[in-house]
């Protein structure tokens, strides 16, 4: 859109010019028809034309450059009405969660209660081993810890879930600080577009031992990096819009690293650096 708005600015800019310069043709003209019948208008005239058309031109340049900062300010103020949309759906996420997680947590309290109830009523070992099994398996959290953020680990068990339905394996990682300046919307959105990618791709592999995916995360030297590998088939691949490595590109950028991408003999390498 930014790069639209600035050829839309360019042209704009570009028709006036050409507007101006046909004025300025037809008023040499009128001027040289002129100074054969009447000299000194003639001339007037012409000295007349050529000043009008300098400030004209110049109302023209402090226009553009106008034009161009409102565009600028419009596209920073839509990148803000992003920014807070996305920072309140991902408040409204954090609740929802934090709120299934306390019901989760008194199901299994009451569920714990239930089985210890039927264990004192009974002395049957098949029984007590079923409720005993029953009871460790509620005991096991929902969502694995992959890190300390509750967005992030949310979304690496999806795509955990993912990649076991398209019978990929894939092996996280992930040591994240806690410091990182990504809110918790943005370490979701960065993840998912690489390993959206990186499982798709390894999904159409046909030997099944080469369906893996590497994916990492790590702080080192004051950047965070993220990196995914995984084995590929160039003419299988399926292909996405290409939105993924705009949105990763934009991240890196924000946070003044860098976003790379490479594929060596049938190897596909991806790493995102942020600065921490």
């Amino acid at each position: 859109m930014e790069r639209y708005a600035n050829w839309r600015l360019a042209l704009q800019y570009c028709f006036i010019l050409v507007v101006n310069a046909l004025m300025l043709f037809s008023m040499a003209v009128l001027c040289t028809a002129l100074t054969a019948c009447v000299p000194k208008l003639g001339v007037a005239l012409l000295v007349f034309s050529w000043g009008w058309y300098i400030i004209v031109g110049f109302v023209n340049i402090l226009t553009f450059q106008l034009m161009a900062k409102i565009s600028e300010r419009n596209e920073i103020a839509a990148n803000l009405r992003l920014k807070e949309a996305e920072a309140q759906a991902s408040l409204e996420y954090a609740e929802l969660i934090k709120s299934n997680a306390a019901r989760l947590t008194h199901w299994q309290h009451d569920m714990n209660k239930v089985i210890a109830n039927v264990c004192a009523s009974t002395r049957n070992e098949e029984v007590l081993a079923a409720m005993n099994e029953l009871s460790i398996k509620i005991s096991l959290p929902a969502v694995p810890d992959y890190t300390g953020n509750l967005l992030l680990n949310t979304c690496l068990a999806s795509q955990m879930e993912q990649a076991q339905e398209l019978n990929v394996r894939l092996h996280l990682q992930v040591d994240l600080p806690k410091d990182v300046p990504m809110s918790g919307i943005e370490l979701v959105r960065i993840f998912s577009n690489l390993l959206d990618n990186a499982i798709r791709a390894a999904s159409v592999l046909p030997n099944p031992l080469e369906r893996v995916v590497d994916a990492e995360c790590r702080a080192n030297a004051g950047f965070l990096y993220i990196t995914t590998r995984n084995r590929y088939i160039k003419e299988a691949t399926p292909h996405g819009t290409g939105q993924g490595a705009v949105i990763l590109r934009k991240f890196a950028e924000q946070y003044h690293g860098v976003y790379t991408n490479k594929q060596d003999d049938g190897e596909w390498f991806a790493q995102l650096a942020l600065k921490l």
